[in-house]
């Protein structure tokens, strides 16, 4: 079972779960996500559940990231003991889950099977969870390789794309609205490679 190796507090409060993640809201790593949709906490057994129904359906082919990872202790009292006496002792461990938050990634597999392994964890989840996939086929490692000349070119293509998808957009032709966003994402993290690149 997942749980970390050692923690600050052994006790935590159960805290609430507000707004939508900023952080692990994007694919980084595969070609598909499986997202989430509501606030949760997902106990570290769940999460186990999904990866495990993930890779049998995958039959051990591409790659599997697993983007969340229980941390907070949560504590349970025994049956029959009254209230008072302090805090019930750590049951397991959970992980707090905002609405946007990327659970899993997957690669090196095709669009059906990984929808399909990607539906069948999120049978194994307590929330409601969407499949997505990656907009533009560039990932983060990809990014960095590039020279300064081939990130300056990606810049002014996808410049031009985003020029066009926002023309589409206003005419009301545009089929996946995300792209846009995506795009944009795309464009500053190359903008801060490039920096990088002219700083060193």
């Amino acid at each position: 079972m997942l749980q970390p190796v050692r923690t600050k507090w052994r006790k935590a409060h159960k805290g609430r779960i507000h707004g939508t993640a900023t952080r692990a809201s994007a694919i980084n790593y595969g070609s598909f996500a499986l997202k989430a949709l509501q606030p949760e906490r997902i106990t570290g057994k769940q999460i186990e559940a999904a990866r495990v129904a993930l890779t049998r359906h995958m039959k051990r082919q591409g790659r599997v990231w697993t983007r969340i990872f229980p941390n907070i202790p949560v504590s349970k009292k025994p049956i029959e003991v009254r209230m008072g006496k302090g805090k019930g002792n750590p049951e397991f461990f959970a992980c707090r889950v905002k609405p946007g938050r990327i659970l899993f990634e997957v690669d090196g597999v095709s669009e059906q099977i990984a929808k399909e392994a990607l539906y069948k964890a999120s049978a194994k989840l307590p929330i409601k969870t969407k499949p997505i996939k990656r907009l533009l086929n560039m990932k983060k490692q990809e990014i960095k390789k590039l020279s300064k000349d081939e990130v300056v070119k990606n810049i002014d293509k996808l410049k031009k794309d985003l020029f066009n998808f926002r023309f589409q957009k206003i005419n009301s032709q545009v089929t996946n609205p995300a792209k846009i966003g995506e795009t944009r994402k795309t464009i500053a993290r190359l903008k801060t490679i490039l920096k990088g690149k002219i700083n060193a």
